[in-house]
C-alpha cells in the first residue's frame, strides 16, 4: 500500500497567508535603491548586488532532482557524504540519544550517581534511574517529522536504527515518519522507494507518511497537533495547480486547498513550560521530560543537509527557536563548520559549491529558468551562475550574473538587468563551534549529543529545549507562566535529590535538604494568606518551615531568629505529606490569579489586578523560591550522592579542553588588554521602590519591585581605578594556592591542603578538580572556569597580585565602562556550570564585518556565570527603611560580616539579574556560587 501523502495549506512566517511566489521573484528584481556589498575589502565590492531571486525556486521537481544528481555524483560536494557516513557510522548511538530503547530493554543498570562524561546516565534522570523507563514510550509511540526530506537515502539508515532500537511487539506501529516537502512528484517517488528498498527494515515498526508543503505550512501542522490523524486516511491524490501560471506543469508549490487533510486546530501552542492543566503535574510529580499528556507522542525533527545554513544567521535562530518542540522532544541537525582558514579552505568550500563536472551550475541555472516561468516568460539562458566563499563572514555566496543586458517584463512595468549584473540566490553559511553553540543559545536549544565528521567540519547536533527555561521577565509583577516556569525549575532542582538524602545535610550551615521542601510553599502561603484568606493546612508547617538558618560562620550557635525544627528524622512530615501541601498552596496561588484576570480589550487580552501590597507579596514569594533554588543547588553541590540535572554529553569536555587550549595553568592568553581603565565616573546604585508608599500609589503599573535593601535609587562619585577584564580563574587561583597558600598548611599534611582550598574544589584521582553538578571537573578542563570562593580567599590572592577586590560602585562603574563585560549572560541555568569567561573584543574597522558589511565596535564579554564579590560591606542606601512584610531580610545581617555581592550565577533566575538588586554572603562563607577579580588603585 502506497504512504499517504497529505497536502498542507501554505503558510506565511507568521501564520498569515503565503505570499505568492511571483510576487517573491518581483520584488528580488526590482532591487533595492543601494547595493549591498557582502563585506568590507575591495574584493566584497566586486560582489555587491542590487537584485535577488528567492531561493525556493531551485526546489521544483526538476530542481529536486537536479540536486539529488549533484548528491549521487559530485564527489566535491563533502556535505552529503559526510551526513551520510555519520548516519550509517552512528545510527544506534543517535537513536539511544533521542531516547529510543537499546538492545538491552528495560535497562539493565539502575541509576548510580554519574561521572564526569558518563554516557549511562538516562536524560534528566529519566529511563536509568526508574522514574519513568522506556516501557510507556513505546506504546505511546514516536513522530518523526524531516523538514525538507529529498531524496531519503541518508534518512534510510537513521529509520532502520531507529527500527532496530525497537523490541518486537503486536499492535501498531509504534514510530511515523512525516517527510515534508515542496514537491508532491518527489514525495510519492522518494516514499515509493523507501517502501520498496527499506520497508522490510521498517516493516511493523516505521510507517511511512508524506507531508507536501513548505517549512511554514509543516511547523503549523505540528504545532496544532494533527500529525496523530495522518498515518491513516487516502492520503492526497492529486494537488491543485494554480491555472494562471504556465509554469504549473513542472513547478510544484503547496497547494491552495487542502485535500483530505483532517482539520486542524486553532493556532493551540504546545505547553513549553507545564502541564495544560498544572494542577494534575503537581500532584503526580511528574519528571521535567513527561509529555504535556499521557496521550501526548514525543517529537523528534530531522533537519539535516546542512539545510539551516540557507538561513541568515539571525534568521536561522528564530527559525530553531519557533520549532514546536517540548521537553523531551529533540531535533537531529545537519550543520557544516567553517573550514580552516586559507586558500585550501576556501578551495574546498567553493569546488563543493561549484563542482567541475557542472551538477551544481545545472541545479543552480535551472532556478533561472523557473523564475522566468513564473513571470510568463520563456526559458533564456541570459545568466551563468557564479559564487564564491566569502571567509569573513563564513559564507557561500551563490549568484547569477547577467550575460548581457535585459529588459523583463513585470506586472507593473520593466526593468534593466546590466551586463555582467549581479543577483543573489543563495547563501550558504558555516558555522565554527563557537558561532554553533551561540546559535543554539539564540535558539534556546541545549546539546544532548552531537558527531563530528573524521577529517572535515561537518557535525550532526542533537538538540532538545533546555529542562529548566525562563523568559524576559515582566515589568512588574509575576505573570503565571513566569510561576509555572520558576515551579518546573524547582522541581527539576528537587528531583536531584535522591531520598537517601533528603535528611543530610551537605552543609554544616544549613538545614536538610527536607526543610527546603516545606519553606518555599510555606513562605508562599504565608504571603497570600497576609492578603486576606486562611492558610493551607497543617497548620503546624508554617511553625515548622516559616524561616531557615544563616548563622555565624566562625560560631554557629549565633543565629537570626528563625522555624524551630525536628532533632528526629521520625519528627518531620513524609516527602508526600510536603508535595500534597506543596500543590495546595500552588493551586491557591492559580486560583488568585484567576480571580484577578481583568479583559482589557476586545481582542482578548488581560492583566492581573492586585494591590501594590499584594504584588510585593508576590514578588517577594517569587524571588524568594528563585533565590532558594539557588542555594538548594550549591548546597547538592557538595554532596556525591546529588542527581545529574541533564546528562553530560562527551563532547563538552573534548571541547571546553579544547579552550583551554593546552595552556598551562594560570597562563591562558587573550587577544584584548587583559586591564581595563575605568575612568572616574558616577553610577546609580538601586533603584526607587518604598514600600511605606504601597497604600498611597495605588495602582501597580509597571513599577519594579525589589527588596528593602535595594531602596533607593543612589548616585555615588567612583574615582578612577584599573581592574581586569576577567574574574580570577581556577587555573590562576591554582598555580597560587599550590605555590603559596599550600605552604602554610605545612606540618597538618595532605588534611591541612585540603581544609585551606576552596569548596568548589575536590580531590579527585590523586589530582585537583573542580565540582559540578556532574560530579569532579578535572582541573585541566575547569582552569579556564571563574574560581567560586569565599570573599577572604579572593581577597588574599588579589593582596597576592598588589591588589584588591573592587567596591560595590567601582563593579558598577566596569560593567558600564565601554569595553566592560555584560553582567550576566550565562544565567537562568542557560548552562549548569560556569563556562570559560571572556573579554570584550573590540572589532576594528578593517576587521571582520557582520553580516551587514558594516565592523561591529564592541563584542561585550562575561565573566562566566558566576555573582562577583565587591569590598563593600552589607549595609542600607542613605534613606534605608527596613521592609514591612519581611522586616529581617536584610536588617539582621548588618554585623559587619556580610559582604555585598553583584550580578548572578548560571543559576539566577532573570528576574534577579537585574541592575539594582544587591545580594550578600558574609566574608568566610565558602559555598556560593561568587567569583571576584583584581582590581588596582590609580
Amino acid at each position: 500500500m502506497p504512504s499517504p501523502i497529505y497536502t498542507l495549506p501554505p503558510t506565511g512566517d507568521y501564520g498569515e497567508p503565503a505570499e505568492p511566489l511571483r510576487t517573491q521573484i518581483e520584488r528580488g528584481l526590482r532591487g533595492t535603491h543601494l547595493p549591498t556589498v557582502p563585506g568590507t575589502t575591495d574584493e566584497d565590492k566586486q560582489w555587491a548586488y542590487r537584485r535577488s531571486v528567492p531561493t525556493v525556486v531551485l526546489y521544483d521537481e526538476q530542481g529536486l532532482r537536479l540536486y539529488d544528481g549533484i548528491t549521487s555524483h559530485a564527489k566535491e560536494y563533502y556535505l552529503f557524504e559526510d551526513e551520510l557516513n555519520l548516519l550509517k557510522d552512528h545510527g544506534p548511538e543517535i537513536a539511544e540519544a533521542m531516547g529510543f530503547p537499546t538492545g538491552s530493554y528495560p535497562p539493565a543498570k539502575e541509576w548510580k550517581p554519574a561521572r564526569w562524561g558518563d554516557t549511562e546516565v538516562g536524560r534528566y534522570n529519566n529511563g536509568v534511574n526508574g522514574e519513568e523507563g522506556l516501557a510507556a514510550g513505546i506504546s505511546r509511540g514516536w513522530d518523526i517529522v524531516e523538514l525538507g526530506a529529498g531524496a531519503l537515502r541518508k534518512t534510510a539508515h537513521l529509520l532502520t536504527a531507529l527500527a532496530d532500537a525497537l523490541p518486537d511487539q503486536p499492535g501498531e506501529t509504534p514510530i511515523t515518519y512525516h517527510a515534508l516537502d515542496l514537491s508532491l512528484p518527489e514525495l510519492d517517488r522518494v516514499l515509493g522507494q523507501m517502501e520498496e528498498g527499506y520497508g522490510a527494515a521498517l516493516g511493523g515498526r516505521v510507517s511511512l507518511v508524506g507531508l507536501h508543503g513548505d517549512y511554514n505550512a509543516g511547523i503549523k501542522a505540528v504545532r496544532s497537533g494533527t500529525l496523530s490523524q495522518l498515518s491513516s486516511g487516502p492520503g492526497t491524490p492529486s494537488m491543485s495547480a494554480d491555472p494562471g501560471s504556465p509554469a504549473s506543469a513542472h513547478l510544484v508549490t503547496p497547494a491552495i486547498e487542502a485535500a483530505d487533510l483532517p482539520a486542524i486546530a486553532n493556532e493551540d501552542e504546545l505547553s513549553l513550560t507545564c502541564d495544560d492543566n498544572p494542577k494534575d503535574k503537581d500532584s503526580k510529580g511528574a519528571s521535567p521530560t513527561s509529555p504535556a499528556s499521557p496521550a501526548a507522542r514525543p517529537l523528534h525533527f530531522l533537519f539535516l543537509g546542512s539545510s539551516l545554513g540557507n538561513f541568515a544567521r539571525a534568521d536561522a535562530a528564530a527559525f530553531l527557536k519557533q520549532l514546536p518542540m517540548r521537553p523531551g522532544d529533540t531535533l537531529l541537525l545537519g550543520l557544516d563548520g567553517r573550514p580552516p582558514p586559507g586558500r585550501a579552505g576556501r578551495h574546498k568550500v567553493e569546488q563543493a559549491y561549484n563542482d567541475p563536472a557542472g551538477y551544481t551550475r545545472a541545479f543552480e541555472e535551472h532556478g533561472w529558468d523557473v523564475a522566468r516561468a513564473h513571470l510568463g516568460l520563456a526559458p533564456d539562458a541570459g545568466v551563468e551562475f557564479v559564487g564564491r566563499y566569502n571567509e569573513a563572514l563564513g559564507r557561500h555566496e551563490a549568484y547569477y550574473r547577467a550575460k548581457r543586458g535585459q529588459t523583463i517584463a513585470l506586472s507593473d512595468g520593466e526593468v534593466e538587468i546590466a551586463a555582467g549584473e549581479l543577483l543573489h540566490i543563495e547563501w550558504s553559511f558555516k558555522y565554527s563551534l563557537a558561532e554553533a553553540l551561540a546559535l543554539f543559545d539564540t535558539a534556546d536549544l541545549t546539546v544532548v549529543e552531537s558527531w563530528k565528521a573524521p577529517g572535515s567540519e561537518y557535525r550532526l547536533w542533537l538538540l532538545e529545549r533546555p529542562p529548566v527555561r525562563f523568559s524576559e521577565p515582566g515589568p512588574s509583577v509575576p505573570s503565571l507562566a513566569e510561576w509555572h516556569e520558576l515551579w518546573a525549575a524547582w522541581d527539576h532542582i528537587t528531583a536531584m535529590i535522591p531520598r537517601e538524602l533528603l535528611h543530610q545535610k551537605p552543609i554544616d550551615l544549613r538545614h536538610i535538604p527536607l526543610f527546603y521542601l516545606g519553606h518555599i510553599p510555606t513562605f508562599l502561603d504565608i504571603y497570600l494568606t497576609h492578603n486576606g484568606g486562611t492558610p493551607t493546612p497543617p497548620a503546624y508547617f508554617r511553625d515548622m518551615f516559616e524561616r531557615g538558618i544563616d548563622p555565624d560562620v566562625d560560631d554557629p550557635t549565633k543565629v537570626h531568629a528563625h522555624s524551630a525544627v525536628p532533632t528526629r528524622e521520625a519528627d518531620w512530615p513524609n516527602l508526600g505529606e510536603i508535595n500534597a501541601f506543596r500543590d495546595a498552596v500552588r493551586a491557591r496561588l492559580r486560583a488568585r490569579y484567576a480571580a484577578a484576570e481583568i479583559p482589557r480589550t476586545e481582542a482578548g487580552y488581560s492583566a492581573a489586578e492586585f494591590t501594590r501590597t499584594e504584588a510585593r507579596a508576590l514578588v517577594m514569594a517569587y524571588e524568594h523560591e528563585a533565590m532558594h533554588a539557588e542555594t538548594l543547588l550549591y548546597m547538592l553541590l557538595q554532596s556525591p550522592l546529588t542527581r545529574p540535572p541533564t546528562r553530560t554529553p562527551a563532547w563538552c569536555l573534548e571541547q571546553w579542553t579544547g579552550q583551554v587550549g593546552g595552556a598551562r595553568f594560570g597562563e591562558i592568553k587573550h587577544s584584548t588588554p587583559s586591564i581595563l581603565d575605568v575612568p572616574a565616573t558616577r553610577v546609580v546604585l538601586g533603584h526607587d521602590d518604598a514600600e511605606a508608599h504601597d497604600a498611597e500609589l495605588g495602582a501597580v503599573g509597571d513599577h519594579e519591585f525589589g527588596w528593602d535593601i535595594e531602596h533607593p535609587a543612589t548616585a555615588v562619585d567612583v574615582a578612577p581605578f584599573r581592574a581586569h577584564a576577567l574574574p580570577v580563574t581556577n587555573g590562576e587561583y591554582h598555580a597560587w594556592f599550590t605555590r603559596e597558600a599550600s605552604g602554610t598548611a605545612s606540618g597538618k599534611g595532605e588534611a591541612g591542603v585540603i581544609a585551606r582550598a576552596p569548596a568548589s574544589w575536590i580531590r579527585h584521582e590523586g589530582d585537583w578538580a573542580v565540582r559540578t553538578l556532574y560530579g569532579p571537573v578535572p582541573m585541566a578542563v575547569a582552569a579556564a572556569w571563574p574560581l567560586t570562593a569565599s570573599r577572604d580567599e579572593l581577597a588574599a590572592f588579589a593582596r597576592s597580585r598588589g591588589g584588591r577586590l573592587p567596591t560595590e560602585p567601582e563593579l558598577r562603574a566596569l560593567w558600564a565602562h565601554p569595553l566592560g563585560p555584560k553582567q550576566a549572560p550565562n544565567a537562568a541555568f542557560r548552562h549548569w556550570h560556569p563556562v570559560p569567561p571572556a573579554p570584550s573584543v573590540r572589532v576594528p574597522a578593517h576587521g571582520e564585518a557582520g553580516e551587514d558589511g558594516r565592523a561591529h565596535s564592541v563584542v561585550h564579554g562575561h565573566n562566566g556565570g558566576v555573582w562577583e564579590w565587591t569590598d563593600t560591606l552589607l549595609t542600607g542606601l542613605p534613606g534605608y527603611m527596613a521592609g514591612k512584610l519581611y522586616p529581617g531580610y536584610s536588617a539582621d545581617f548588618f554585623d559587619g560580616k556580610h559582604y555585598v555581592v553583584l550580578g548572578a550565577s548560571f543559576a539566577t533566575v532573570p528576574r534577579i539579574a537585574r541592575r539594582s538588586f544587591r545580594n550578600w554572603y558574609q566574608g568566610n562563607y565558602r559555598y556560593a556560587w561568587a567569583g571576584a577579580r583584581v582590581v588596582y588603585d590609580v
